[in-house]
């Protein structure tokens, strides 16, 4: 439970939740859950049965703590980077840069918002981390080249556009995992177009992610 995981918490992990001003008891209560759901979806699922619930609460007494605490650890590190891009961002006020800075700062928000913990999930949090870092990576280099930036980000935006109007068009029922991977893939497309020293989880690239979306309809 939440003292296990308290027991993981180093002072680094404490200043990165502080100086992203979330509180770190709901980042932990964050951490708890995904990691439960984590634990819940390894073992099979929701149980129906006794026996079922008892294997179960047995796999989450051993299981639950070090992932939790990796749950957290993870959290600390998006809060952290989430806080130096911000930084980063607030200082980017030129007009050459205007577009590619909202257009970083949607992405982030769209990363790092509230709750992300749980939405995110164990598995992608150091996805999570890495897609962060690319941002911070893109803005470091968005001063000296803020015209090849805006040349990338068109060819980005279009096909994002293209997802989102095919969500547009889907009922609720219909956004199956295959769909929402498909937004995960974008996120590797913007690592390999905008920092691409940092590497994908699986190759990606434009023509990819849009056959992606064709497959779906879009």
């Amino acid at each position: 439970g939440k003292r296990a995981v308290a027991q993981h918490r180093s002072d680094a992990s404490r200043l990165a939740v502080a100086g992203s001003c979330t509180a770190l008891e709901t980042v932990a209560t964050e951490g708890l859950l995904a990691a439960a759901d984590s634990v819940v979806a390894a073992h099979g699922g929701p149980v129906f049965t006794a026996t079922g619930f008892e294997a179960l609460v047995q796999a989450a007494r051993s299981e639950l703590p070090g992932t939790a605490a990796t749950a957290l650890h993870s959290a600390a590190e998006i809060l952290a980077a989430a806080t130096a891009v911000r930084g980063r961002l607030d200082r980017l006020v030129a007009p050459a840069v205007a577009a590619s800075a909202v257009d970083a700062r949607e992405q982030l928000d769209r990363l790092v918002r509230p709750g992300f913990v749980t939405a995110t999930g164990v598995a992608r949090l150091l996805d999570v981390v890495r897609y962060v870092s690319a941002i911070d990576h893109r803005l470091a280099k968005l001063p000296e080249g803020p015209h090849r930036d805006a040349a990338r980000l068109r060819d980005v935006a279009a096909v994002e556009a293209r997802y989102v109007a095919l969500l547009r068009r889907m009922d609720r029922d219909d956004i199956t995992a295959e769909v929402i991977d498909v937004g995960w893939l974008l996120e590797e497309l913007r690592v390999s177009v905008f920092a691409q020293q940092l590497g994908t989880a699986r190759p990606v690239s434009l023509q990819k992610v849009s056959r992606a979306i064709q497959a779906l309809g879009g």
